[in-house]
């Protein structure tokens, strides 16, 4: 595997990924009819992992569960194995190892995760990364790789090539990536964003850099990398089906059924494709689709390839949603809409299934059991429990409700398979993600215990580090009032300091930061 040293010299930015976390691909290869391993209990590999900045915030999460981080840079191993020594994790280890001398011995993985690997290494490395994956994933393992996409990476393609030949004669890579961003910002003065199909794209790409997650060594290993091969999705799909892999879905499961579209393209679509892997590709066309994120699985595993009410007792459900009426009607056949935060609606007239979305959004984001979930409902619903036949009707009416949401949009219905350890209480002494911790004393980004990125605010950022669980209220707004004395911390003017730090405390909890039990 070549450009090793590009990574030594650049190391990759400390990123985790919400798409790859075990939970989801749990969830979903359970709707599509698979057995995978609870991930309470686990073995997870993750195949160019840089410093560990993806499997680091798993570990702490899932103590029982183990992780292996495989990277070809040095430098990044090392730097991963010195964040988990200091944060006393011992379920992780990081190996400086070539994706070319990746063996059995390894052993078998319930969750295989490459990110940003597959269209960034030469073709003999692809070939072996996906021989790797059939070799290493468990019986019922499902794995995850993302690449880049035609048709929608033509665009990117043209943009790649241009700053490219612009620096072509720089070496350096922190010099490479400034006049490579100076050169689009050059483009973007002289094309106006209305001027035809180029400007639209050329100002929605510079938006994209201009995010503060699109650092130098984010634009140096994506766009610049000396090898980045998109392709299409047939092609991709062809390519694992010769290593005995076939295609179980993608992380983005909104993408996956063409229900989304409007009916008479829906319609059309399931008559020109004669099997997945062609609907996938149709689908892609329309949507000018860059970038996938597909789940993988073992040929031989038998799918589900539509939606089954039955598998909704498996998992647990989480939404931030609200009804759009003032005082919803749970009881009768009032048809209620819910609104996402993506203003995302959904629409029922079931009323188990309309006190079930209202106690989602009651507890969110935590997640709820179906069982659970089903019997809370219920209670709202009938005054005293239902008989047998009618519990069944409307187990499967709201299981087929949830279930169709969730495809329609994630921010709608979240698929989970458990509760990640964050309480949304705040106690006396209150205690935030160690691994957040720890990164806060680094960096303004942080990721909580839902895998999310999370970027905090001056006060939230000052906070965080000292909720170690020996700090009270008091004692906080001690240290608020000494750094804001000093110029440290700016807060609010004429901010009541107590009134501040609780909404601080209530933002950090919801934005899950705050530690239940692990």
């Amino acid at each position: 595997m070549n450009n090793a040293n590009s990574y030594d010299e650049t190391p990759y930015p400390f990123l985790s990924y919400s798409e790859t976390h075990p939970d989801l691909l749990a969830a979903i290869g359970t709707v599509m009819g698979m057995k995978p391993a609870p991930i309470h209990q686990c073995r997870v590999l993750d195949i160019g992992g840089a410093s560990g900045g993806n499997l680091l915030p798993l570990a702490l999460v899932l103590p029982q569960s183990q992780f292996v981080v495989v990277d070809y840079s040095g430098r990044q191993i090392e730097q991963g194995k010195e964040i988990a020594q200091a944060l006393g994790l011992k379920n992780i280890t990081f190996l400086h190892l070539d994706v070319m001398a990746m063996t059995p011995e390894l052993g078998q993985f319930d969750y295989i995760i490459a990110h940003g690997l597959y269209s960034w290494v030469p073709a003999a490395v692809r070939d072996q990364l996906l021989a790797v994956i059939k070799q290493l994933l468990a019986p019922q393992g499902i794995a995850y790789v993302s690449y880049n996409l035609y048709p929608g990476w033509f665009y990117m393609q043209m943009m790649r090539e241009m700053m490219l030949y612009h620096t072509r004669h720089i070496s350096e890579p922190a010099a490479k990536a400034r006049e490579a961003r100076s050169f689009i910002h050059f483009l973007a003065e002289g094309v106006k964003a209305d001027g035809g199909a180029f400007g639209l794209f050329l100002h929605s790409y510079l938006q994209v850099l201009n995010k503060d997650v699109r650092v130098d060594a984010t634009l140096l290993h994506d766009e610049l990398e000396t090898v980045n091969d998109p392709v299409y999705f047939h092609q991709f799909a062809g390519h694992a089906a010769a290593h005995q892999l076939q295609y179980l879905a993608e992380a983005d499961f909104d993408t996956v059924f063409p229900s989304n579209f409007p009916p008479p393209v829906t319609a059309k679509l399931l008559e020109m494709a004669q099997d997945t892997v062609e609907l996938e590709q149709y689908m892609d066309f329309l949507r000018n689709r860059t970038f996938r994120k597909t789940l993988l699985c073992h040929a031989g595993v038998p799918l589900r390839r539509s939606l089954s009410p039955e598998q909704a007792q498996y998992l647990h459900f989480a939404a931030r949603i609200r009804p759009l009426s003032g005082v919803p009607d749970i009881t009768g056949d009032t048809v209620e809409r819910f609104q996402a935060l993506n203003e995302a609606t959904f629409s029922t007239n079931h009323p188990v299934s309309k006190a079930a979305f209202i106690h989602l959004g009651q507890v969110a984001p935590r997640t709820v059991s179906f069982a659970r979930l089903l019997t809370t409902a219920l209670k709202q619903v009938y005054p005293t429990l239902p008989d047998q036949a009618t519990i069944n009707q409307n187990a499967a009416l709201l299981a087929a409700n949830l279930l169709q949401a969730a495809v329609y949009s994630p921010m709608l219905m979240e698929l989970h398979t458990w509760q990640a350890p964050f309480t949304l209480e705040i106690a006396d002494m209150p205690v935030a993600s160690p691994y957040a911790r720890w990164q806060a004393r680094q960096q303004l980004q942080v990721t909580n215990l839902r895998h999310e990125r999370i970027r905090l605010d001056g006060l939230t950022h000052f906070l965080l580090p000292q909720l170690d669980g020996t700090v009270d209220k008091t004692m906080l707004r001690e240290r608020v009032a000494a750094a804001s004395q000093t110029g440290t911390l700016t807060p609010p003017e004429n901010a009541d300091l107590a009134q501040e730090i609780d909404l601080a405390l209530q933002w950090l909890a919801q934005a899950a930061l705050l530690v239940s039990s692990f």
